[in-house]
């Protein structure tokens, strides 16, 4: 039962991913990739974004969609994107090393990368059973990890959560259940989700 949303609101780690995304709307501009969907770039109207592409493991023949790998590289050119957004997507790929290597390579010079990853979660069985899930993060090894892949970038750090709104997600409560003063109070010790924004 636990870290499934019992309530049928919203998740509180979607509540984050959300909110991460609308503090570097900045960055969301020009050519812009994001994986599986474009849940986050055409989330509202946004006339700084130029192109979409959408990258997806499987040959859809939908607008905006290309095949390719982060993992591998395949389909992916060398400095084609202003912003990459990766929301939860660095979990689920198990050479993590490469995905993100990748991600410095196709990233123009003076892009951006908007990322969010779990610090505290459950197994979304879904994303496990159909893509895997490899890893849990902390800010301190996601910052080196990217320092190493993106050198000399501009990495800011952002965490959310704290022991209430963790319990409260792992029973699969949602966010109508807590307060916005539990929602927003954050205690670096529970990182519930780790946001990450790096400048190229």
């Amino acid at each position: 039962m636990t870290g499934e949303n019992l309530g049928g609101g919203q998740s509180v780690a979607r509540y984050y991913i959300e909110k991460f995304i609308r503090q570097n709307k900045e960055y969301i501009k020009g050519a812009v990739l994001e994986i599986g969907d474009a849940r986050y770039s055409m989330a509202e109207e946004n006339e700084a974004i130029e192109d979409i592409t959408i990258l997806s493991l499987e040959d859809e023949e939908k607008e905006h969609y290309v095949k390719g790998n982060l993992e591998t590289g395949e389909g992916l050119n060398e400095e084609t994107f202003d912003c990459i957004i990766l929301t939860n997507v660095l979990s689920c790929l198990f050479d993590v090393q490469l995905a993100v290597s990748n991600v410095g390579r196709i990233l123009k010079k003076g892009g951006s990368v908007i990322i969010t990853v779990p610090g505290i979660g459950h197994l979304n069985r879904v994303d496990y059973e159909s893509y895997g899930q490899y890893w849990r993060f902390t800010p301190m090894g996601l910052s080196r990890l990217l320092e190493k892949h993106i050198p000399g970038g501009k990495i800011s750090i952002t965490t959310y959560g704290n022991v209430k709104t963790s319990v409260a997600f792992l029973y699969g409560l949602c966010t109508e259940d807590l307060t916005q003063e539990e929602l927003d109070y954050r205690d670096d010790s529970y990182p519930l989700l780790i946001g990450i924004c790096v400048e190229k």
